[in-house]
């Protein structure tokens, strides 16, 4: 599985599109897949909800074939709130399915860094002020 953003920084007001992609490069089919949202959380660790995400029937795939994939695309719109702190989100995602030798799992992480959240920061260059000494 990956699991990204489709950008690198995100400032109030912006939609950050997360996908998750899931790739069977196995020789062989694999069933029962599961994509598990574990959490999405800003710099204050505050519990986020995506404001657009696939309904459960699209969480679960019964049967991925050999070198078969699915992407599934999550919103959200970052909130004044969460650059306030600076920082990052983080949407965290899991994902379960059955082999023919039983059940595996793996989690992946999706970061994206604030913006316009602190004066001075080194994503948005020095700080500018004005000078009447010049």
């Amino acid at each position: 599985m990956l699991h990204f953003a489709d950008k690198y920084s995100a400032r109030a007001g912006e939609t950050v599109s997360f996908t998750a992609l899931i790739h069977n490069a196995s020789q062989g089919p694999v069933a029962a897949v599961e994509l598990i949202s574990r959490s999405l959380t800003n710099a204050n660790v505050e519990q986020l909800a995506f404001d657009s995400q696939p309904g459960p029937e699209r969480m679960t795939i019964p049967y991925l074939g050999s070198g078969e994939s699915v992407s599934l695309d999550f919103g959200y719109i970052v909130r004044q709130s969460d650059v306030l702190h600076g920082g990052e989100i983080v949407s965290a995602m899991e994902i379960r399915f059955a082999t023919d030798c039983g059940w595996a799992w793996d989690t992946c992480e999706a970061v994206v860094n604030m913006r316009g959240s602190h004066r001075g920061s080194w994503l948005q260059g020095p700080e500018q002020t004005a000078s009447s000494d010049l």
